[in-house]
């Protein structure tokens, strides 16, 4: 059966703000906009207070913050009643380190007895015996004894049983303690008589359980026996208070708790310990996130249970599959997927590609969330002319990075993050490495030598990772391989030999190397586990707040390194994009971007006027320079930090008017972010909040009245606000048009100037979108040509980007195959238009559509003069491709183009600045 595809997707954030009901009252709007199927943030239950659903506590249950089942119910109804479909988000690599966590709080009572005493990815036995049986738990602000000493961890006693409390977080102490508890109590207590004497029967009774060795027999009377004495304590209010009694007092035996402390499956402790060392994979860097065993056969099927049975009752038609790198095999995964919610569910995955890789194609699923779609577009709308004065400008505004290759940059906060940050997973890595018995015992070999060899070759991975599962290593994985070797080895020349060990452990002859085959693909699976984290880690979150020539490009899934591509290597890309993955997702805006889809084309529109953008770097740098403040030898902001600052600050800066109130407070917080993920001069584990209100000052001082920075700085963006439109309009209609499933983000239907993370999450105002398109609606019936003047006159308020989104998704809407199934064919276009214009055929059957979109408009056009018919044009022509109709219906305008062998562009554009063209037979 032909899976369920999507025409066009609406990405919906839910949380405590925004919950099923609030959704629903929005989905006539969204199916009239022309959507056609709810791709839905995480819905199951989370932490509480989750902004975003994908710390998890319960994958079986929904999140009670944003609705109730009655309440998911009603929201379904209202979804299939407007022929919409669902686009569910999970989250199979981790779950919430958290006390609303059940399976985990499971294993904190009962330990190996527990039934999910492996869902975890945990190290029992790990080589510290400080650890050996127990979960780190790296969640204090200070060290045990220390918070102990200080009264923030201590035991309490509620209808919850026996706990551990820190700050406002509670874990249930070991069944085994509960014995332990209550004998120490009744000794305590030896003088109240006849409570001792029950508190004594009590203890006795779970003498059964005072044991490391718990049979499974012994564990089926526990939860029996525990909520029994719960119920005869709370009956026994004098029994209680006893208890109470010698909870208040063994507090204060600072000693004796922290006997019980260490007896317990789990180890309180300072949170930055896990710079250096950890027992359990997490996400990325972040504590709170334990990692599952998605391998294990038993916790697909358990965590898998609701979400397969939103599936069999038709509430999901598609999957998208958070993380997939994080997975010890995602192929078998996706195969096991694939089979569990069948043939007819549309599957994605969240992968992030280089813009040279491929996504492996025996994977059963429908393509990626969009991010190598995203890289490719907005690569598009960049001058690649430009890269050599850009190099330029940035090495004479930031002089210290001019030594940087990118290469080099991302390799050394690579490596700043292993040894910084993730030291435990490393050690973790090299450990595995000895109990495969992989180490070689041949002299000349050192222990370090072979574990600098291994982070170096981590370190030097051009992808996030490989997907191999079996040995010797082939394909596209086998020359990521060859290319990690050969960068690792231009790092570390000296280490040469101890690389050499490694190429031949994962690709050498069989006979001649330690340790089983299985062994060494178990070893390297495990390694492709961290290399996407690092890749995360070191590219993402360090490199992309370091490098900064031009940040439109510091972007998930781009790569800054790259400075524009053709428009024949784009056309290459969708060729292959239709042959390949025809259905993978079209996005320019997720919650995950550094940046907002307009904020980015407005900043591409600066790779077209670099001695502009030049001329007023050095007029701001005299300007403000008395803004910039020096402490202890350092400038705040510093020059690169100054350079990211004023780009930041044109991609956010409002189209019209002035900015709101909170304008500045959101950019202090987005570069907040910015100083602290550079990690050179702040970080998020020791904040130099010093620098950091510098770099605040001096962005206030920037917009203080009759600042001389505004008057240059807001003509300048009005500027690049009108171009950054017309590519705004352009991304749009490609998104929409090109290969793939359209996505829009929330809320993206307008202009999109957001900053990174929190500030792409703000709310959407929804009444202003269904207001704005029920008024074009109205009248694009009867004055279509007014309205289209209208459009332009009025731009920037955003009714022209949704105006384009409503008609291009209407097109797709009546023609679904054209553009699911339609050949992708590019354009040729006369002299006088060659490269300043994208243009591409849609070909399915008889139909036929055309999109032309300008490219480099700030050459074809004054400021705020639009690139419409003759004065624009003149004789610019495209050709019409062989066997393509003469007559076309332009979508947008409602008006009839008709051309021979080829149509006139002073047409094609005469009333509006992108064109889509039907054939009249479609």
């Amino acid at each position: 059966m032909k899976p369920f595809l999507p025409l066009a997707t609406y990405r919906i954030q839910f949380h405590k703000d925004f919950k099923f009901r609030d959704l629903e009252q929005h989905l006539p709007y969204l199916a009239q906009l022309g959507i056609d199927t709810i791709y839905a943030s995480p819905i199951f239950q989370a932490r509480p207070g989750s902004t975003h659903g994908y710390d998890v506590t319960n994958a079986n249950v929904l999140n009670p913050e944003i609705g109730t089942p009655e309440e998911f119910e009603s929201l379904m109804g209202v979804v299939k009643k407007h022929g919409l479909k669902w686009l569910q988000d999970i989250v199979p690599n981790h779950m919430a380190f958290h006390e609303s966590n059940a399976w985990l709080m499971d294993v904190f009572e009962k330990g190996p007895a527990s039934n999910f005493y492996n869902f975890f990815d945990v190290n029992w036995q790990y080589e510290d015996p400080v650890y050996k049986g127990k979960l780190m738990a790296p969640f204090l602000g200070s060290t045990l004894e220390e918070a102990v000493a200080n009264g923030e961890v201590k035991l309490t006693f509620s209808e919850a049983g026996f706990q551990v409390q820190f700050y406002e977080n509670h874990y249930p102490v070991s069944l085994q303690t509960w014995p332990e508890l209550l004998s120490l109590f009744q000794e305590n207590g030896a003088e109240k008589g006849l409570k001792s004497q029950e508190l004594k029967r009590l203890s006795e009774s779970f003498q059964t359980f005072n044991s490391e060795e718990i049979s499974e027999k012994d564990l089926g009377g526990w939860d029996k026996l525990k909520s029994e004495t719960l119920a005869a304590i709370k009956a026994d209010p004098e029994l209680e208070k006893l208890l109470l009694n010698g909870i208040e007092k063994l507090n204060k035996n600072q000693e004796q708790l922290l006997q019980i402390l260490n007896r317990q499956y789990f180890k309180l402790e300072l949170w930055k310990v896990t710079d250096q060392q950890i027992n359990y994979r997490r996400f990325f860097t972040i504590n709170e996130l334990i990692c599952l065993r998605m391998e294990a056969p038993e916790v697909f099927a358990e965590y898998h249970k609701f979400i397969l049975q939103q599936v069999k009752k038709d509430y999901f038609q598609g999957l998208r599959v958070d993380h997939v790198d994080g997975l010890l095999d995602p192929a078998t995964y996706l195969q096991g997927l694939r089979e569990a919610a069948g043939e007819n569910t549309y599957l994605t995955v969240e992968k992030i590609l280089e813009l040279v890789e491929e996504l492996p194609t025996d994977w059963p699923v429908q393509g990626t969330t969009g991010y190598f779609f995203l890289a490719i577009v907005n690569q598009l709308f960049t001058n690649t002319a430009a890269k050599g004065k850009f190099d330029e400008i940035y090495a004479r505004q930031v002089p210290d990075v001019q030594d940087f290759k990118y290469e080099e940059m991302v390799f050394e906060k690579k490596i700043y993050m292993l040894e910084n940050h993730m030291q435990g997973e490393l050690d973790n890595l090299f450990s595995l490495m000895q109990e495969l018995e992989l180490v070689p015992g041949t002299v000349g070999f050192s222990e370090q030598h072979l574990k600098d060899a291994l982070k170096i070759l981590l370190a030097a991975f051009p992808v996030y990772r490989l997907y191999t599962n079996e040995l010797p290593v082939v394909g596209q994985d086998a020359e990521v391989l060859e290319k990690a070797f050969a960068r690792a080895e231009k790092f570390a020349l000296l280490l040469k030999k101890e690389l050499n060990y490694f190429h031949q452990l994962f690709q050498g002859e069989k006979s001649t190397l330690p340790g089983t085959p299985e062994n060494r693909l178990r070893f390297l699976m495990r390694c492709q586990q961290f290399t996407g984290p690092l890749a995360a880690k070191g590219v993402e979150d360090t490199t992309f707040y370091n490098y900064n020539r031009l940040i439109s490009h510091n972007e998930v899934g781009d790569n800054p390194e790259v400075f524009g591509i053709s428009i024949e290597r784009f056309h290459q890309e969708m060729v292959k994009r239709q042959q390949l993955w025809p259905y993978a997702q079209n996005a320019t805006a997720t919650h995950d971007t550094k940046r907002g889809e307009d904020a980015r084309v407005r900043l591409n529109v600066l790779s077209e006027m670099p001695e502009e953008w030049s001329r007023l770097l050095d007029l701001w740098q005299n300007q403000n320079k008395d803004f910039l403040i020096l402490k202890d030898n350092v400038q705040s902001p510093s020059k690169n930090r100054l350079f990211f600052l004023y780009q930041a600050l044109i991609g956010a800066y409002p189209m019209a008017g002035e900015p709101e109130a909170d304008f500045l407070d959101r950019v202090k917080e987005a570069m907040t972010k910015a100083v602290r993920e550079a990690k050179m001069y702040s970080n998020w584990s020791e904040p130099n909040e010093a620098y950091e209100e510098g770099v605040h000052e001096f962005t206030q001082q920037l917009f203080a009245e009759n600042s001389e920075f505004r008057k240059t700085f807001i003509p300048f963006v009005q500027q690049l606000n009108f171009y950054g439109m017309l590519y705004s309009l352009g991304q749009t209609l490609v998104k929409i048009t090109a290969p793939g499933i359209p996505d829009i983000y929330q809320g993206c239907e307008l202009w999109d100037l957001s900053m990174v993370d929190p500030d792409n999450r703000r709310p959407v105002n929804f009444d202003l979108r269904k207001r704005q398109l029920t008024r074009m609606q109205k009248q694009a019936g009867n004055d279509r040509k007014n309205l289209l003047k209208s459009l332009l006159e009025n731009w920037t308020d955003a009714s022209v980007k949704q105006f384009t989104v409503w008609q291009a998704l209407q097109c797709r809407k009546a023609n679904p195959e054209l553009f699911t199934e339609g050949e992708y064919i590019p354009l040729n276009l006369n002299a006088e238009s060659a490269g300043k214009v994208l243009g591409y055929a849609r070909k399915h059957a008889s139909g036929w559509c055309l999109v032309l979109v300008p490219l480099h408009v700030s050459q074809i056009s004054k400021p705020s003069v639009f690139p419409l018919g003759e004065q624009a044009w003149s004789s610019s022509a495209v050709q019409l491709p062989a066997g393509a109709p003469a007559t076309w219906h332009n979508y947008f305008t409602d008006e009839t183009i008709t051309g021979n062998s080829s149509l006139k562009l002073s047409e094609v554009f005469a009333s509006l600045p992108v064109a889509l063209l039907i054939s009249e037979n479609v």
